[in-house]
């Protein structure tokens, strides 16, 4: 384990012990196998520590470097990249989704299609779902892939999946978590010209030199074991891994 490291001396010593003293007492019950903290004040570092394991059970050590799955963290990104193009004038908050995917076009269960926006993308109130562990829910039955589940789908056939399963809502009525992100990427990759990737890229993770962020990970021996919560202490991921599931809708 790796103790905190104090890049100034203005006032950062009694931060660096509250942080401390959080992280040493999740590690102590468990809870958190391994973590890489870091602060900056007004853009400046004043702490750094990687604390606990990347891998628990190989007992190798956190470090500053150690690179971690983003999992739905992806989401805010693709987000941002379209705020990007927004500030170039190149997407509107308020263009119809078909303006860019013109088969996307959903049904309600009574059969008419409404209008999705980009707006409604970006806030997850489009009406569309998310697949669950429930073996009825119409996207597993779809076959809506989640992102880890089937490698090597295209954006293009799991779009059209999306489109197949029926709207749980009128667009802009309720909320509900769902793969609005990944239509969004669909209408970036359309808007850019190219790849998602490659525009997340451009706009994001290349000005902001987040060198590490990706879609596939470049280093896979910086990669550190995914865990999740368990009794009495977390328990190592497995292939796949069934959790807890919680589904909020808000009307």
């Amino acid at each position: 384990m790796l103790r905190g490291v104090v890049y100034s001396n203005s006032g950062a010593a009694p931060v660096q012990q509250a942080i401390d003293a959080v992280v040493d007492k999740a590690l102590a019950a468990g809870r958190v196998v391994g973590t890489v903290l870091l602060l900056t004040d007004h853009g400046e570092p004043v702490y750094a520590r990687a604390a606990g394991y990347a891998d628990r059970e190989a007992g190798i050590p956190m470090t500053v470097d150690t690179v971690f799955r983003w999992a739905s963290l992806t989401k805010p990104v693709v987000a941002v990249t379209a705020l990007a193009l927004m500030e170039r004038g190149r997407l509107d908050l308020d263009d119809p989704v078909t303006r860019f995917l013109p088969d996307f076009t959903p049904d309600l269960p009574d059969g008419s299609a409404p209008q999705i926006s980009v707006r409604h993308l970006l806030t997850h109130t489009a009406g569309l779902g998310y697949p669950s562990l429930d073996p009825d829910d119409p996207y597993v039955a779809a076959g809506v892939s989640q992102g880890l589940d089937q490698p090597g789908m295209s954006m293009q056939d799991n779009l059209r999946r999306i489109g197949s399963v029926p709207l749980y809502f009128r667009p802009g009525s309720a909320w509900r978590y769902s793969v609005a992100t990944d239509v969004l990427g669909a209408v970036i990759a359309v808007v850019h010209g190219g790849s998602l990737a490659d525009a997340v890229a451009s706009y994001v993770t290349d000005p902001l030199r987040m060198g590490d962020s990706g879609f596939a990970v470049r280093e896979t021996a910086r990669l550190a074991v995914p865990y999740a919560d368990g009794t009495p202490r977390a328990v190592r991921m497995g292939e796949p891994h069934r959790v807890e599931e919680i589904v909020c809708i808000w009307t």
